[in-house]
């Protein structure tokens, strides 16, 4: 069995992308929060640093060890903004060296509704809508705002979404970030 761990900016963020990966892969996998109490601004300090290395020396050593790490994060700006995208992934070369380079880096453009928008179709066959798809949700400014236009939407029921609507092959073709992750994954648990 992988033992795969999870830090997120919230635990919502987690259990949606872990609801995806669930759907996706049929291998025997376990899923588990490294962290917890972690919001976005707190990935950017020392503090999370040391707490991250702790934490993943203790599951390694005591639980059963750490196959995998995937950090979830919310660029909050679009793919163009450089210097954030830079910034992030900079922090995670960071945060990837303290757990023996066993992390995969999600980096979600905007943020994590993005990804309902790749798959729009699907949330309109489960939940009965008839919210017109954005050609790219790599472009959609504020994704989750924009979901609120159209629906009663709240960060808590996304887990629900995920595993419910949700398919993980046609968000892949639909936003390039998520077909990457998916592909890297896929090759590190191989």
């Amino acid at each position: 069995m992988k033992r795969i761990g999870f830090v997120g900016e919230n635990e919502n963020d987690v259990k949606s992308i872990a609801a995806l990966l669930r759907k996706r892969f049929s291998m025997d996998m376990e899923f588990f929060v490294l962290l917890f109490d972690v919001n976005g601004n707190s990935l950017d300090n020392t503090d999370f640093k040391n707490r991250f290395r702790r934490e993943f020396e203790i599951q390694r050593d005591e639980e059963g060890g750490v196959d995998l790490v995937i950090i979830i994060r919310d660029l909050d700006s679009l793919e163009d903004d450089k210097k954030k995208v830079d910034q992030s992934k900079s922090y995670f070369k960071e945060w990837n060296k303290t757990i023996n380079q066993k992390g995969i880096f999600l980096l979600n453009i905007y943020e994590l509704e993005a990804l309902i928008w790749a798959d729009i179709e699907g949330y309109n066959i489960k939940y009965g809508t008839n919210i017109p798809p954005f050609p790219n949700p790599m472009m959609i400014w504020e994704p989750k705002e924009e979901l609120r236009k159209h629906v009663s939407y709240s960060e808590g029921g996304s887990p629900r979404i995920f595993n419910e609507a949700l398919r993980p092959d046609i968000i892949a073709q639909n936003c390039r970030y998520f077909a990457e992750f998916l592909r890297e994954f896929e090759n590190r648990i191989a």
